[in-house]
């Protein structure tokens, strides 16, 4: 989703739907967070619980159709990370 935002804000629209399709409902509405938490005087509100748990499923029934069909746009690498390579040290530091 940080990928899509950053693509959303440099104008490159095709690339953030690529990255994720819900970039355009959840942008907006994480705007409109950070400006109420800027200005504590705008009138606030509570989101539902309902649409709270809607917005969860349909995040997570994206994530989990796009790693089931194999189109995730995720192009990193696990073991060239930084976590992958801390672990392979720790585990050649344990083992000497």
């Amino acid at each position: 989703m940080v990928r899509a935002v950053l693509a959303l804000v440099t104008f490159r629209f095709a690339a953030a739907w690529q990255l994720h399709p819900l970039v355009y409902i959840a942008a907006p509405v994480g705007a409109a967070e950070v400006l109420y938490l800027a200005f504590p005087k705008l009138p606030t509100w509570k989101y539902p619980r309902g649409v709270v748990i809607a917005a969860l499923c349909i995040f997570m029934s994206v994530w989990a159709v796009r790693l089931a069909t194999g189109t995730h746009p995720d192009v990193g690498q696990f073991s060239q990370g930084l976590l992958s390579r801390g672990w392979v040290s720790l585990r050649a530091w344990l083992n000497s």
